[in-house]
């Protein structure tokens, strides 16, 4: 009975731990998501930067002779090598001796090693030295060579070699006292010097034989004296396109993670279900509004002179600006004394002329970009000032509509279910047409003041991951703070439990008492009675 009791009094807790699981699984579903977003802010970053979209990739035509490797900026072209001869660090060797373990063989003092313009190393030779001693004193000592004993057959001598190659990294030694005879000529194999070989004709030399500067963006690694060859560098898209492809697969990880766990498909859902949720509806919102928008500054726009300063007054004069956008008629703009350039720019916005201005800052100075209207039809946009001097009416301030502004138009095109699609063939015929035009949707360009789609999307991603008021994140920190306080209630509960079984089990103990008490009595009674 009292079991059964205390059974339905914990009915409540029961329910509640029920609502603690449902939390969990929300829990971990936006814990899945956030790790799907980083992912997507990773492979946004890895196509940010123009090195990234400018792919390229290098062939040599006999790699015995040279190999390359190339980074984004390489430049382009096929270019001739001829290696005269390769970069060699010093080699030097001692006189012979007998044994390489036998003491007092070459006298007792120091050996001076100076290694090119470096600080010389005194190592001392002492009379129960070995040339294996000395050797290991050479190798424990700060100079910047090697040191070993060689066996010819017969005879034993100490080598000593130079760490990097190069002409700067020749070896001077200098003995008092000993007799290894380190600085005689003839015992000098390997000199240390430079590369000497040519690029396209051109007379080059380098300390290492990785050589990163004859072409730019390309590295060689000149591995054979006296040998020509060519290598070419290339355009490499297939790189592009595969970096392209991880972005589209993570970005549609994303939209479908949150089109099945928040699109109602007609069948009932548990609780732990987040169907309708507003957290989801807005990361997938956000997210499919920026990778089908523009990419601002990229429209038909026009900028003023460079300033130093974007609040100070006075800096372009006074008069009036005539904004023409559209085949309406020129908008006026009063500018007076107390303008700066950010107060211009929100007189501009105000004037209803089909434009949109910004400031931008670059390089610690700034100008104002105006931006044609989406809406606006009829010609270009057109300035004439009058008194000012804010050069948003020079020719070359304005810049027309770029062929390529969005992912669409570079052959990434959004699906009805929100997911993202690669046309290949029209992606590499944007790319063979116009590269860096390519490039300036996808990468910040700090020249043009452009944010590009994938600096945009690592931001937008950071809004809903970064802790402490990420959508995603607060969300999941919600959930925590809900399941803690559910805690909170079940133990509370729980005491209530225990203290409930408590008594009931006092008050079943007396009552079990109270009828032995009287039944005992019964019995007496009867007994009394004759019964």
């Amino acid at each position: 009975m009292i079991r059964q009791l205390v059974q339905l009094e914990r009915l409540p807790i029961g329910r509640i731990q029920d609502r603690q699981q449902d939390l969990k699984t929300q829990q971990a579903k936006f814990n899945d998501l956030k790790n799907l977003l980083n992912t997507v802010r990773d492979k946004a970053k890895a196509l940010d930067e123009l090195g990234e979209i400018m792919t390229t990739k290098v062939a040599s035509a006999d790699e015995t002779v040279v190999k390359a490797t190339a980074t984004g900026d390489a430049a382009l072209g096929r270019y001739a090598i001829n290696i005269t001869s390769l970069a060699t660090a010093e080699r030097t060797y001692s006189d012979p001796f007998a044994s390489k373990v036998a003491t007092g063989l070459f006298g007792t003092g120091t050996i001076s090693i100076q290694v090119g313009t470096d600080d010389a190393v005194e190592i001392e030779v002492e009379a129960d030295d070995t040339l294996e001693t000395v050797a290991a004193k050479i190798n424990s000592s700060d100079a910047e060579v090697t040191a070993g004993v060689i066996f010819t057959g017969t005879q034993y001598r100490l080598q000593i070699a130079g760490k990097e190659t190069g002409l700067a990294n020749a070896i001077t030694f200098v003995e008092t006292g000993t007799t290894l005879d380190l600085a005689n000529a003839a015992n000098q194999f390997q000199a240390a010097d430079d590369a000497a070989f040519t690029v396209d004709g051109l007379p080059m030399t380098s300390t290492t034989n990785t050589v990163k500067d004859a072409i730019r963006g390309v590295t060689l690694d000149l591995l054979k004296d006296q040998a020509s060859t060519t290598i070419e560098v290339q355009r490499d898209p297939a790189a592009l396109e595969a970096a392209i492809k991880e972005f589209v697969d993570a970005y549609n990880s994303v939209q479908k993670k949150i089109n099945t766990e928040s699109i109602f498909t007609g069948q009932a859902r548990g609780p732990e279900s987040l169907v309708g949720d507003s957290t989801l509806r807005s990361v997938q919102s956000r997210m499919r509004t920026l990778a089908g928008s523009p990419v601002a500054g990229l429209g038909e726009r026009s900028y003023s002179n460079m300033f130093n300063s974007a609040t100070t007054a006075g800096l372009f004069g006074t008069g009036t600006l005539s904004i023409q956008a559209g085949s309406g008629g020129p908008v006026n703009v009063n500018v007076t004394g107390a303008d700066t350039l950010t107060t211009l720019a929100t007189k501009i916005n105000q004037a209803n002329a089909n434009v949109t201005a910004s400031v931008q800052e670059i390089d610690g100075s700034f100008r104002l970009q105006v931006l044609r209207n989406g809406g606006a039809t009829g010609g270009d946009i057109s300035f004439g000032e009058t008194g000012t001097s804010l050069g948003l009416s020079s020719a070359s301030n304005h810049h027309d509509a770029e062929a390529y502004t969005t992912l669409a138009s570079i052959g990434i095109s959004s699906l009805n279910d929100g997911t993202l699609k690669i046309d290949s063939t029209k992606l590499q015929a944007a790319l063979a047409d116009d590269a860096e035009g390519v490039a300036r949707v996808l990468i910040k360009d700090g020249e043009n003041g452009t944010a590009g789609l994938m600096s945009s999307m690592q931001d937008l991603v950071k809004t809903f991951t970064e802790s402490p008021n990420g959508a995603i994140t607060a969300r999941i920190k919600g959930i925590d703070r809900r399941m803690k306080d559910y805690d909170k209630q079940i133990d509370a509960m729980e005491r209530r439990v225990e203290d409930y079984e408590t008594r009931l089990t006092a008050q079943f103990t007396a009552m079990e008492r109270m009828v032995s008490s009287l039944q005992a009595q019964g019995q007496q009674m009867l007994g009394m009675f004759g019964g």
